[in-house]
Formats: C-alpha cells, sequence, structure tokens
C-alpha cells in the first residue's frame, strides 16, 4: 500500500510539473512578445518562475512551492500596480494562480491541515468583505455624478435597447398591427456615406431630435419632425472601409446646465471614445483630451483595423 501511495503520489507530481511547464512555455513566448511591443514584463517574469517551479516539482524539491509562492506575491503586487485596489479586478488575474498553486502547496497543506484551514477561512472571508466594501462605495451617492431619468412612456428612444433595461419596445401606441400596412414614408435622409460594411445602426431619439451615426463614425442631428440636418460631427476615422456604426449613446447629467450638460457619445472603429454636446455637435473639451479617448492606451502597438469598435457604448451609473 505505501508503495502504490507513492507512485500515485509521483504520478500526480510529474502530471503538476508537465501542466507547470506548458503554462510556462506559453506565458514565456507570450511574455516576450508582449515585451517587444512595449508591453509588461510580468508575463515573461512570470513564465519564467513557473518554470523554475516546474522543474524543481519534477525533481521533487520543496523549493518549488516557495518559488510558485514568490510568483504568486509578484502576481499580487502587479495587480495592484496595475488595477489599484479594485477588488473586481484584483480577483480576475489571480484566481487561476491561486487555484492552480492550492494544488502546487498541496503537500504542505496536508501537513499542515488546520492551518491551512483557517488561512484560507480568513481569505475568503477578508476578500468577501473587500468586495461588499466596494460595491457599498460604488453605489454611494458620491460614485457618479446624477444622471436624469428620463420620462415614462412619452416615445423617445434614449439607449441602444430603448431604456436602460434594453427592452426594445416602445410604449407608443398610434402605430399598430392594424394600420402599419397603410403608413407612408414622410422624410428621407441620405448620410452620403457609402463606405463600410452597410447601413446597420439603430438611431436615438431625444425630445425632437434624431441622433445616428454613419459606417465611417459620422454623427447626425436630424429633426424628428422634418428630416433636417442640425448638425453634423465628422471625426475623420483612420480605419480601412470595413466597419460599421451600429449607434450612439446619450447622457445627461442632472442638475447641470450649459456646454455638454447633455452628451452623444460615439465610439469610433479607428477606436476613440468621443462626446459633443447633445444640442450643437460641439466637442466636450473636458471629456478625454479636446473631447476624445483613445481606446489604445497601454495596449502596446496596434495595426490599423485590428481593434476597432462598431457597437453603441452603454453608460451604467455615469460610466462608460
Amino acid at each position: 500500500m505505501v508503495i502504490v501511495n507513492a507512485n500515485k503520489a509521483s504520478i500526480s507530481r510529474l502530471i503538476l510539473a508537465g501542466i507547470l511547464g506548458v503554462i510556462a512555455l506559453v506565458l514565456i513566448i507570450g511574455g516576450i512578445q508582449l515585451a517587444r511591443l512595449g508591453g509588461s514584463y510580468y508575463y515573461l517574469a512570470a513564465g519564467l518562475a513557473i518554470a523554475g517551479s516546474a522543474r524543481l516539482t519534477w525533481k521533487n524539491d520543496h523549493r518549488a512551492m516557495w518559488l510558485y509562492g514568490l510568483m504568486l506575491i509578484g502576481t499580487l503586487l502587479w495587480t495592484l500596480a496595475e488595477t489599484g485596489l479594485n477588488p473586481w479586478q484584483v480577483q480576475v488575474r489571480l484566481i487561476a494562480p491561486l487555484v492552480l498553486g492550492i494544488w502546487v502547496f498541496w503537500p504542505w497543506i496536508k501537513r499542515h491541515a488546520r492551518l491551512s484551514l483557517a488561512v484560507g477561512v480568513l481569505l475568503l472571508c477578508g476578500f468577501g468583505g473587500w468586495l461588499w466594501s466596494a460595491n457599498q462605495l460604488d453605489t454611494g451617492p458620491d460614485a457618479a455624478p446624477a444622471i436624469a431619468a428620463p420620462a415614462p412612456g412619452n416615445g423617445e428612444w434614449l439607449a441602444y435597447g430603448n431604456d436602460a433595461g434594453g427592452t426594445r419596445f416602445s410604449p407608443l401606441t398610434q402605430i399598430n398591427a392594424f394600420n402599419i400596412g397603410a403608413l407612408e414614408p414622410v422624410w428621407t435622409f441620405r448620410t452620403g456615406d457609402k463606405t463600410g460594411i452597410g447601413f446597420q445602426v439603430t438611431p436615438l431619439m431625444v425630445e425632437d431630435t434624431v441622433y445616428l451615426c454613419s459606417p465611417r463614425n459620422i454623427v447626425f442631428a436630424l429633426d424628428a419632425e422634418t428630416g433636417a440636418q442640425r448638425w453634423k460631427v465628422d471625426p475623420k476615422v483612420d480605419a480601412p472601409d470595413a466597419g460599421t456604426c451600429r449607434g450612439v449613446a446619450y447622457f445627461k447629467q442632472a442638475g447641470a446646465t450649459g456646454l455638454c450638460a447633455e452628451r452623444i457619445i460615439v465610439a469610433t472603429t479607428d477606436a476613440r471614445l468621443l462626446a459633443v454636446d447633445r444640442k450643437t455637435g460641439q466637442a466636450c473639451t473636458g471629456f478625454g483630451s479636446g473631447g476624445s479617448v483613445d481606446l489604445k492606451q497601454r495596449m502596446g502597438m496596434v495595426s490599423k483595423g485590428y481593434y476597432y469598435v462598431s457597437s453603441a457604448p452603454t453608460i451604467v451609473r455615469g460610466k462608460i
């Protein structure tokens, strides 16, 4: 029986060493490529540490646990430096290394079962409390600007799915299944944009104005009654002619007045996020840099057309 258990332990150790080796190889290859592009060196360093842990595990050297533990500490420090004290982003980066770490540290855990259980409970309780407190802070009155609630049932279409719940149904009843066949066109508007993969936009209607975007992210404000153009913003996207724009977003800050108290926000096919005043189309200079945010920040080198946004932005609690 002792020999069988020893054999099982040996097989388990070799399997673990193999898994660690594969993970290390992936991290090292990807880490080298990322470092060459100007990205983080974390993945290369973590891959080298896990490779060392794999080698020591194969040799049944207990130092494998401590090397893996150093990698976990480094991962935690890198995570905090990258995300700050945001528990949701911390757990995304740590949960997989920690779960694998249970296997790596299993010999120690078995020898110190009570201590391991106590540490595990403390960590779970501590992290659960951290999540709860962060959620309380995030939903506090000062966490985001107050957002004006739309008037119910007035026929406005303020979001891609009509409302924040994405119901996609209008409360209006004048047009129904019995008279829809008798409808006739009232007005037509052409964007003049013949590029992209087609016109796929879901327009918004705020008060008496319709807002839409063309495949090359040209944003139009039209009179809902006549179709007359009120303003137009052309962001001059630098992207291949194979994209589209499926919609814009609307944001109104409660109690605010003046320029950009109400905004139209659009994400572009060259990976920018733009905010303009709803009534004039003027850039909201307090948003990002002159009304624009580069979504490629900290991504290293991005080839033209490889990263773009075609969907309408979604706004939740004042955040895009």
